[in-house]
């Protein structure tokens, strides 16, 4: 029986206090999400992460802007990403989708990409989804794309998926057979009792966005086993916890960051490094 199992994306809620104390740091942090609870309490959704992002990490955020508009291209092959020609030794390793968030575009990667290509972690490829609430149009641009990917193996592979954010949300659906999900339009999803992934796909990494307790019921044990998910102690627009069997946490990351961070690339390399063809 197919469930409404995630609602178009709103605000989560805000980080408690750690402790008895507050020191500059946390009563701060506690500043910037009480403006953005205002802001989203007003409708205005955009205005609360932009504010949130400037405020809480101005650096990266600035960054990621730059990134973002950079990455609004038809081909984005930064440090060899989107390869049109494998290798025959790059054929034996598997090969990595990236999901970018909400309102971004695959540039948002290329910190990521730059990590990949020092650290030779395989083929490297990624898409621009649509602005705004998740939405069915993305699964014909992912699905090309695997499809895409599969063709330059010359046969059947088993592709991780990393998502970031708004990305992560969607890595989940695009990883299922479609007979097992819809989307309506304004970002509701739907999803029935799943027992598989799609054969060509292998793990499901969320960035920055965890699976809802509503969608994890539906999966079966086995495919629970597949996705990986990692959070920034320090994100205030995502701050929910994380009920996977393989979770990581990361101190001193906001949201932004996640996609610039060092320590995520470390993780998603320990990740990986166990994952063949």
């Amino acid at each position: 029986m197919t469930e409404c199992v995630r609602e178009a994306t709103g605000f989560s809620g805000y980080p408690e206090y750690q402790g008895g104390t507050v020191d500059f740091y946390q009563g701060y942090k506690h500043l910037v999400v009480i403006a953005m609870q205002f802001l989203r309490k007003q409708g205005l959704q955009g205005p609360a992460r932009v504010f949130g992002a400037l405020s809480w990490e101005p650096i990266a955020s600035i960054n990621a802007g730059f990134d973002i508009w950079n990455g609004k291209v038809a081909h984005f092959d930064k440090y060899g990403m989107n390869p049109t020609v494998l290798t025959d030794s790059e054929k034996l390793q598997a090969p990595t989708l990236l999901l970018h968030g909400r309102d971004g575009s695959q540039g948002m990667f290329t910190a990521l990409g730059a990590y990949f290509k020092k650290n030779q972690m395989g083929p490297l490829f990624s898409v621009n989804l649509a602005d705004g609430e998740l939405t069915e149009e993305d699964f014909d641009v992912v699905d090309q794309k695997i499809k895409e990917i599969s063709a330059l193996y010359g046969e059947e592979v088993k592709i991780n998926i990393i998502g970031y954010s708004r990305g992560a949300e969607l890595a989940l659906y695009m990883a299922l057979p479609k007979d097992n999900w819809w989307i309506e339009e304004g970002g509701k999803c739907y999803l029935s009792p799943a027992t598989r992934w799609r054969t060509e796909i292998g793990k499901v990494i969320r960035i920055g966005s965890m699976t809802l307790l509503s969608e994890w019921k539906m999966l079966s044990e086995e495919m629970k086993e597949s996705i990986y998910e990692i959070r920034g102690k320090d994100d205030i627009h995502m701050p929910e916890p994380s009920y996977a069997l393989n979770q990581y946490e990361v101190d001193g990351v906001g949201h932004v960051g996640l996609v610039s961070s060092s320590d995520v690339f470390d993780k998603l390399k320990v990740i990986l490094d166990n994952s063949s063809t």
